[in-house]
């Protein structure tokens, strides 16, 4: 629950005879810890896919994130790191056959002109799209140097508050694509910022397994106490890559002020 990512132990136990790939998700930008995942899909023979939707950047022990399973996506939605100007995002995979099979998927199964061997998908990037991703590239990491940066002054700032950050792991560049803090008192901070026009926001109000969706699977309260919680506590601050100093003092002074208030206490 510190890190607010997958529990390796847990993960371990979870794999059966039906397992066919483990999916670390790199959530909010903080990478998983890949060396024992990978050790373990290996032990089974399972393929690992990385969710690097939102940690673009994000490297461990200065290996970038994505490039460590069988196939990693990216997302570039607007929100993200790396964003375009309407929804897109990227596969990539490890080795030629598997490139391979994804082309084929993108480009409606076909070898070649007219040649369909698979049922697939148009999932071509528009060129407009690749344009603006192609002159955002290469700002990147500076963006994210700033991202960086901005965390810290959230941790320096809110200190000694009874607020948890995403704890750090030694060797990890956290790409910083949100920002959370967990609190018992969310949904009142929440209301105390967003009345002084903060944009403080809730990203993952329900955890997956409690999505109408996914109903007929028979998941039901309790059964992933962890999700639950965090789903319960976690706030997003304002992070982004033209964010200053000054907006930053503004919410944390509000968050400050929220929790003097003696009924905070």
């Amino acid at each position: 629950p510190e890190t607010f990512l997958i529990d390796k132990g847990e993960l371990r136990e979870a794999i059966g005879p039906k397992t066919r790939a483990l999916m670390p998700v790199h959530l909010y930008g903080k990478p998983t810890p890949m060396a024992e995942i990978v050790a373990l899909a290996e032990a089974h023979g399972l393929f690992v896919i990385e969710d690097a939707a939102q940690a673009i950047g994000a490297r461990i022990e200065g290996q970038s994130v994505g490039t460590f399973g069988h196939f990693a996506c990216f997302s570039f939605h607007p929100s993200k790191n790396l964003s375009a100007a309407g929804d897109g995002g990227a596969v990539v995979a490890r080795n030629a056959e598997l490139d391979e099979a994804l082309r084929r998927q993108r480009e409606l199964g076909q070898v070649g002109q007219n040649n369909h061997v698979v049922v697939g998908l148009n999932s071509k990037l528009d060129a407009l799209q690749a344009k603006i991703l192609s002159w955002k590239l290469p700002r990147v990491e500076e963006w994210n140097e700033h991202r960086r940066r901005v965390a810290g002054w959230y941790r320096e700032r809110l200190a000694g508050l009874p607020l948890e950050f995403q704890a750090r792991t030694e060797g990890e560049t956290h790409a910083y694509h949100l920002f959370q803090v967990r609190t018992g008192q969310r949904d009142a901070l929440l209301a105390h910022l967003r009345e002084r026009d903060i944009d403080a926001v809730i990203r993952y109000p329900t955890p997956i397994h409690l999505q109408p969706a996914f109903a007929a699977k028979g998941w039901r309260a309790g059964q992933f106490p962890v999700a639950e919680t965090l789903a319960k506590e976690l706030l997003c601050l304002p992070i982004r890559p033209d964010i200053g100093v000054d907006e930053i003092d503004f919410v944390t002074d509000c968050t400050r002020e929220f929790f003097r208030k003696p009924a905070r206490a």
